[in-house]
């Protein structure tokens, strides 16, 4: 009994000291993975970030005489102007935004970012009331000029100069937003709109963007109506809302939302924001806003870890197997042996990092899995006695990475079919093992040992 607990306690042993090599390949992939976010913000940075487009908003400036009375030091009533300065804004009363997206790949080296082209459409129309909604004091007012402010976050993005078409007539573009809440952006001058009857106004505005990984809209318009086409065909939809109905396949996506101010609080939020611009408001007004990340569903290093997670349950099972022949074939496989085939189980984890940074990670799964099997079965031919035994082994390694690729390739089943794959090896080992005596093997073991001893003793004294 104490010769089988010594073999399985030095089998334990080694699987703990290839613990160490592991956590190490481990460690390299998640210094390779943060190395690629780096290079990815890095080209993000030098060409444009991600991209939330709001607006725009009809904003008019304005200065107000103010009128208060108060004593003097000699007591008499004296009346004191002072101007004030601010601005009237005027949101949309219907905002519809199309957008085309199409994608292409920035390289670094090996890395590569993500980025898209953005063509959209804007289209809004506007009820300007009479006199800008004034009804007191009216001639308290001047009015300046208004102009159409349209943020948008990184405008390094913007591919083309844009042209803003108000009600048939085209209005010059010009950098910034003019407004600190939008903080990034364009605007545009207007001719005075100022009017005793109400107006209605009619914008157009072709814009075209790139951006990196997001692209957002916020909805402005009393009612907000987006539809975004794209070619990536694995979208991920963020935001305060999703679209309705999106279709998904592997030419693209289409999405659509529509949103009103009831549903989404804007108009209060932004009167509030402007009152007092160090509010939550200006906080709530700011995350206000829905879109799409074009993101990879899982790339090769998340699928590496994956796989690696496993690492622990394929060098049980193949030293369970290699245990499992010694007793069931009366072989001996030295604990040397069983570190060496477990270092090759390690390797393979290394083998298909450093492809996949290179090729698919499908191609590097298959060159690594044939690569670390061939390997194995050249040298159990060896170990196990004869060639149909290493074959069988073989056959077993070869089942065993194809479940593994089947796991890690699940997005929203590797867990279920990990442990099904988990929960069927083990029920194969008790079957394959109900019927051994373990009593009878370890004294057989111990019996045998001690014949090879006594062997080896005898052999000694007939050489001296």
């Amino acid at each position: 009994m104490r010769t089988l607990l010594t073999k399985i306690l030095t089998i334990i042993g080694i699987m703990l000291l290839l613990l160490i090599p592991i956590s190490q390949i481990t460690n390299t992939v998640s210094e390779r993975e943060k190395f690629k976010s780096e290079v990815i913000r890095d080209i993000a940075k030098h060409s444009s970030e991600s991209q939330t487009l709001t607006g725009p908003i009809l904003v008019v400036p304005y200065s107000k005489e103010e009128k208060t009375q108060k004593y003097n030091k000699q007591d008499e009533l004296v009346t004191l102007k002072t101007t004030k300065s601010g601005n009237l804004y005027f949101l949309p009363d219907t905002l519809n935004i199309t957008s085309e997206l199409t994608t292409e790949e920035r390289y670094r080296g090996i890395y590569s970012a993500r980025l898209y082209h953005s063509n959209n459409q804007i289209d809004a129309t506007y009820k300007l009331p009479a006199h800008y909604g004034i009804t007191e004091n009216l001639n308290d007012y001047q009015f300046s000029p208004p102009y159409l402010a349209i943020g948008i976050s990184d405008v390094r993005g913007i591919e083309s100069i844009p042209t803003i078409t108000l009600n048939e007539k085209k209005l010059d573009i010009l950098p910034g937003s003019k407004l600190k809440y939008l903080e990034e952006g364009i605007h545009a001058k207007v001719d005075h709109l100022y009017s005793d009857q109400p107006q209605a106004l009619t914008l157009a505005l072709p814009l075209k963007l790139q951006g990196t990984s997001r692209f957002s809209v916020t909805p402005i318009g009393r009612e907000t109506s987006v539809s975004m086409t794209s070619d990536w065909p694995h979208p991920s939809f963020n935001g305060q809302f999703l679209p309705n109905s999106p279709e998904i396949n592997n030419d693209g996506f289409i999405a659509n939302w529509r949103t009103s101010f009831f549903s989404t609080n804007y108009k209060e939020t932004f009167n509030s924001c402007i009152q007092n611009p160090t509010s939550k408001s200006c906080v709530d007004f700011s995350e206000i806003n829905f879109g799409v990340s074009l993101l990879e569903p899982i790339d090769f290093y998340v699928k590496t870890n994956r796989a690696i997670k496993y690492a622990i349950l394929f060098i049980v099972l193949t030293f369970t197997g290699f245990f499992l022949f010694e007793i069931m074939k009366n072989l001996q496989v030295h604990p040397i042996q069983y570190a060496l085939v477990g270092l090759s189980l390690a390797t393979f984890y290394l083998l298909l990092l450093s492809l996949s940074e290179h090729i698919s990670f499908a191609k590097s799964y298959l060159i690594a899995a044939t690569a670390c099997i061939l390997l194995i079965s050249c040298y159990l031919v060896t170990v196990l006695g004869n060639l149909r035994r290493s074959l069988g082994f073989s056959s077993m390694l070869t089942l065993l990475y194809a479940m593994l690729y089947g796991i890690i390739s699940a997005e929203d089943y590797a867990l279920l079919m990990g442990t099904i794959l988990l929960f069927v090896i083990l029920g194969g080992v008790m079957l394959l093992t109900r019927h051994l005596d373990w009593y009878v093997i370890s004294a057989e073991m111990s019996e045998k040992l001690s014949s090879d001893k006594t062997q080896e003793t005898d052999k000694t004294v007939s050489q001296s």
